[in-house]
This record gives structure tokens, C-alpha cells and sequence, in this order.
């Protein structure tokens, strides 16, 4: 994945939720670090109800 990133940037974003957790993107996370990359694309979803956040996993 983290070639992929270096090559192509980040098509999908990293989205968190309103509690600052990760809803999804955890693999880029750990990719964007691995390469040291100091901004990384986040999708800020404060508005999902719970259930629409479990169907994102």
C-alpha cells in the first residue's frame, strides 16, 4: 500500500470520526507513516449515527 500511495497519492480518503477515531483507512494511516508523509487526505465525517459507522468496517 505504500508504494501505491508513493506512486499515485491517496485516491481514497482516511475518514474519521467526530471522537477523532478511524472509521476506516487504517492500512493508508500506517502507510502515510511509513513513508513519512507529513499530510495525509482525511474525510472528516462527524455526521454519521453509529449504525452508518459499523457499516463502514
Amino acid at each position: 500500500m505504500a508504494s501505491s500511495i508513493a506512486e499515485f497519492g491517496f485516491t481514497n480518503p482516511i475518514l474519521v470520526g467526530a471522537d477523532n477515531d478511524i472509521i476506516a483507512g487504517r492500512g493508508r494511516l500506517l502507510a502515510a507513516k511509513k513513508l513519512e508523509l507529513k499530510d495525509s487526505f482525511l474525510d472528516l465525517d462527524m455526521l454519521l449515527c453509529p449504525m452508518r459507522r459499523l457499516a463502514n468496517f
